[in-house]
């Protein structure tokens, strides 16, 4: 009975939390216009440099990953990432969609090293 007890009070939620200023749903198409990917891009401010920088990305493998509307205008994005292997949850300030011909992230490593990305909790 005890056991029961002790384990109502732990939290249920084991989820991974994580807040950056702007989600993008990037699709990026090669030359002839066909789609080649779409990826979500998780942008923050940092303060070595001026602008929002990428923190992380992940490949969209389904629509459900893209970030809605949640109470508080925020916007929020929750999946299962095999790479934490845990359910995952961004909370944005912001989102927007994008269709390019470049990767916007490997674009932004030109001006902000991989190495000084502050990366998604694991």
């Amino acid at each position: 009975m005890l056991l029961l007890l002790f384990a109502s009070l732990l939290p249920n939620d084991i989820s991974i939390h994580d807040t950056v200023e702007l989600a993008e749903i990037n699709h990026v198409y090669k030359r002839g216009g066909q789609l080649s990917f779409r990826q979500l891009i998780l942008w923050d401010t940092y303060p070595q440099i001026p602008g929002l920088h990428v923190v992380d990305w992940r490949y969209l493998e389904r629509n459900s990953q893209w970030p809605a509307r949640h109470r508080g205008g925020r916007w929020v994005s929750r999946w299962y990432d095999s790479q934490a292997k845990s359910m995952r949850n961004i909370t944005a300030a912001s989102t927007k969609v994008s269709h390019t011909y470049f990767d916007a992230e490997v674009r932004d490593r030109q001006e902000f090293p991989v190495q000084l990305r502050r990366k998604l909790t694991h």
